[in-house]
C-alpha cells in the first residue's frame, strides 16, 4: 500500500571477562554475558501461513515474535604460541535464551607468521543450535498461535565454516588483509564469501 510504520527496539548487552596468562606462551580468557532485547523483534520481511484448509485460500500474514528476549551464556578462549611463528587459538561459546534457542560454538584458528610482514590464518568454526518454541518450518502453517515464525535462522540446524585469511603489513601502522570463507549449513544453505580491508594503528 506504500504505508510505513516506525518501530523501535532497545538492546542491553553486558559482559564480564577474566584474563589469565598461563605462561609466557599461552593465556586463557573466560567470559559471562547477558543480553536483553525489548520492542519490535519480528522480521518485517517474513510471512507465515495461517488458517490453512486444503482446497481453500489461506491467510498469508506477517510473522510475529515475542516483544522481548533475554539471553545468557559463557565463552572460553585459549591461545598458545606453539613456536615463534605459529600460534593456535581455540574458543567455545554457549548461548541460551527464553525463546528456547540454545547453541554451541567451537572456533579454532591457526596463525602462521612469515617474516615481519605476512600472517596466514586457517580456521574452522562449528555451530549447532536448537529451534525457537514458536518456529514451524515443516509446513509453515499456523492457526491461532500468538507467536509464529518460519524464519530458518530460528530453526534447529548445524553449520560449519572453513576460514582462510592473509594479512600483509605495508608499514608498521598500516596493513591490508584478504579472507575467503565457505559456510555450509545443514539443509539447503551454503555460501562462499570474501572479506577484505585495511587496518591502521593510531
Amino acid at each position: 500500500s506504500g504505508a510505513s510504520e516506525e518501530m523501535n527496539a532497545d538492546v542491553i548487552n553486558a559482559q564480564v571477562s577474566y584474563f589469565q596468562n598461563i605462561d609466557s606462551r599461552s593465556y586463557v580468557k573466560a567470559s559471562l554475558f547477558y543480553l536483553q532485547e525489548n520492542g519490535f523483534l519480528s522480521n518485517p520481511y517474513h510471512n507465515v501461513v495461517r488458517n490453512y484448509v486444503e482446497g481453500a485460500t489461506a491467510d498469508v500474514v506477517a510473522e510475529k515474535r515475542p516483544d522481548s528476549k533475554q539471553a545468557y551464556g559463557a565463552a572460553l578462549k585459549y591461545a598458545n604460541a606453539v613456536t615463534d611463528s605459529v600460534s593456535l587459538h581455540v574458543g567455545y561459546r554457549y548461548y541460551r535464551d527464553d525463546w528456547e534457542i540454545g547453541s554451541h560454538t567451537l572456533d579454532t584458528d591457526l596463525y602462521y607468521e612469515i617474516g615481519s610482514s605476512w600472517i596466514f590464518k586457517l580456521g574452522l568454526r562449528g555451530y549447532m543450535q536448537s529451534e525457537a518454541s514458536f518456529y514451524n518450518g515443516a509446513k509453515d502453517f499456523f492457526t491461532d498461535e500468538v507467536y509464529a515464525s518460519s524464519d530458518e535462522r530460528l530453526s534447529n540446524f548445524s553449520a560449519i565454516t572453513y576460514k582462510t585469511d592473509v594479512d600483509y603489513k605495508i608499514t608498521n601502522d598500516l596493513s591490508v588483509n584478504f579472507g575467503a570463507n565457505y559456510y555450509d549449513q545443514s539443509g539447503t544453505l551454503s555460501a562462499t564469501y570474501f572479506i577484505t580491508g585495511f587496518t591502521y594503528n593510531f
